[in-house]
């Protein structure tokens, strides 16, 4: 398979592709069942009957704050296709709880119009984030979460992949031990190296190059790196080879300046001091 351009890999991954390609990448508290941690997959693809939905429906009505169920509901319609029920819960959340890491997890508002994109939502849920950006200028989680909304998806044509790496970056200066910035700025890099194309996108994605020629952060190095060789898939293209060959020049570089690699390196098997 060739690399696909923004919206081809939209076209082709789809909706419930897209949730397992965020959930496969993110690191190992996606099995952890607790409140606003990412979901299980098996939320993302299994419907709910409507007595279950019914319930939960209830529930949130006598406990709105009661994240799992409500994450529970959003990814339900997800998988039945329900997108004005899906969105209502989802921008809830995002305006009242935007801290919480499920929100960045498969659950995603595209820019077009279709089954599950809706450009009306899109547009309030990223006024939403700007929003809660601000006002929680030192919440490290509620910017990542916003960050990731700016730059989550394979269509890269409405947001702004520079205002996601400067909130990212922000979130670093935050808590520059803490690692999932790295993780989360070595995977926007990958993708802008996989699919920005043309226009801002291949703009950011000359940038994330030249950034990480430079950079001498070893876990981002490192993740970046693994997320290249391990992610992109598909057949010995020249593209692919030079993308993979660059990935383990940055994870070799990683390891030059001290950073342990996991056993098994791969995205999702999170990494190393």
């Amino acid at each position: 398979m060739e690399l696909l351009s923004g919206k081809s890999c939209l076209s082709v991954i789809g909706i419930a592709a897209a949730c397992l390609v965020a959930l496969t990448s993110a690191r190992s508290s996606i099995a952890q069942n607790v409140p606003g941690r990412y979901p299980p997959y098996e939320w993302l693809v299994q419907k709910l009957s409507l007595a279950e939905t019914a319930r939960l429906e209830h529930l949130l009505e006598q406990n709105p704050d009661d994240i799992d169920a409500r994450i529970r509901l959003i990814c339900a319609y997800v998988a039945s296709a329900q997108n004005e029920r899906r969105a209502k819960h989802l921008l809830w959340l995002i305006d009242h709880h935007p801290e919480a890491s499920g929100l960045h997890t498969g659950l995603f508002v595209f820019p077009q119009q279709g089954p599950l994109q809706d450009v009306k939502t899109y547009h309030r849920a990223a006024e939403l984030w700007k929003q809660q950006v601000i006002r929680h200028s030192a919440e490290r989680q509620v910017i990542l979460n916003g960050a990731e909304f700016l730059h989550a998806y394979c269509d890269f044509t409405e947001h702004d992949p520079f205002a996601a790496e400067r909130w990212i970056l922000r979130a670093r200066d935050l808590a520059p031990t803490d690692s999932q910035w790295s993780d989360q700025l070595a995977l926007d890099y990958m993708r802008a190296l996989v699919f920005g194309r043309d226009g801002l996108q291949k703009e950011f994605a000359a940038h994330a190059r030249a950034e990480l020629d430079h950079y001498t952060d070893p876990r981002l190095l490192w993740q970046t790196g693994n997320y290249l060789v391990h992610s992109i898939g598909g057949s010995a293209t020249a593209e692919v080879k030079e993308l993979e060959a660059y990935g383990e020049r940055l994870m070799k570089r990683a390891e030059e300046l001290g950073f342990h690699p996991p056993a098994k390196g791969r995205p999702d098997q999170g990494a190393g001091k």
